[in-house]
């Protein structure tokens, strides 16, 4: 799907450097060795790959404040939105109290749940799967 702003195609498999581009390398220089989370992860034990359900908020000076996706849909967040995150937070995902989010290399906060899919037959999200870079 693409979003009504950009000709860049949202999808399952679109990240947030993709999205949101990269902020201004000198002011990441200062967090980025700390606490960004480098794109491409490896996970020896199984192929990080991005959920389902996210949400990204934008770099300080991306053209866009934030995008929400889901599996059938991509929508671009407003000022207010990104503003009112916890509120944001809440009605994206309903009934998950446990979030995972980082700080990708290009100042993106990504944020997803923790656990994706039914009652039951429930996947566990990773911090690495937040950030898969070029793994399929």
């Amino acid at each position: 799907e693409r979003s009504e702003d950009t000709d860049v195609a949202m999808d399952t498999t679109t990240d947030a450097i993709e999205v949101c581009g990269a902020g201004d390398s000198t002011s990441l220089d200062r967090v980025a060795e700390t606490i960004a989370t480098a794109r491409g992860q490896v996970d020896v034990h199984r192929l990080y790959r991005l959920p389902d359900s996210r949400i990204y908020v934008c770099h300080a000076s991306s053209a866009r404040r934030g995008v929400a996706i889901t599996r059938t849909e991509a929508v671009v967040l407003t000022e207010q939105q990104v503003g009112g995150l916890f509120d944001m937070l809440k009605k994206f995902f309903p009934g998950d109290d446990s979030l995972l989010f980082v700080l990708d290399e290009g100042g993106n906060l990504v944020i997803a749940p923790m656990w994706e899919g039914r009652v039951g037959d429930s996947e566990e999200n990773k911090h690495g799967d937040l950030e898969p870079g070029n793994s399929p």
